[in-house]
């Protein structure tokens, strides 16, 4: 699943996705 993030966040980063929303949500 690809989404749009910060650039910030780096691209192996675990984040939390928002999966309904499609988008940055918060770091894991």
């Amino acid at each position: 699943v690809k989404v749009m993030v910060p650039p910030f966040v780096a691209q192996d980063e675990k984040v939390i996705i928002n999966t309904e929303a499609m988008e940055y949500s918060e770091r894991a």
